[in-house]
Formats: structure tokens, C-alpha cells, sequence
């Protein structure tokens, strides 16, 4: 199973973002904020993060590649 996590503190985001990511038949899995990956569960395959929106600088360096969405 490919899970995606999705970092974004905005509820209605956070959802359209889940869905694209769930029809593209990847597991999303969101959370308004992450301290650590291994609080998770499992691992993600990649991390979604809207620039300015999530925290990601306390995730160590060996961490699942980023896509971050650029928003104005």
C-alpha cells in the first residue's frame, strides 16, 4: 500500500487534497501538523505540504521526498 501524508491545517484543503490524492489510489493520510514520521504508524511515500502551511523542519533528512504546493 503507497500511503501519502498530507500536512495541511485547513479542514477544506486538507479534504480536496485527500481526495485527489485518494483517486489517484494512493492511501492519503492527513494531519494538521507532524513532529515525527514514526508517530504515524507507517510510512508515507511522499509528503504533501502547501508552502508557509505545514512545519516540516523537524522531519530528519532521510525523509520520503516532498511535493510542496506553491498557494497566494
Amino acid at each position: 500500500m503507497r500511503h501519502v501524508l498530507i500536512i495541511e491545517p485547513h479542514e477544506e484543503l486538507a479534504a480536496a487534497f485527500e481526495q485527489v490524492v485518494a483517486s489517484a489510489d494512493f492511501t492519503p493520510i492527513v494531519r494538521r501538523h507532524v513532529q515525527s514520521l514514526s508517530d504515524l504508524g507507517v510510512t508515507p511515500t511522499t509528503i504533501v505540504v502547501r508552502i508557509g502551511h505545514g512545519d516540516i523542519s523537524t522531519l530528519p533528512p532521510d525523509r520520503p521526498p516532498i511535493v510542496a504546493i506553491v498557494s497566494s
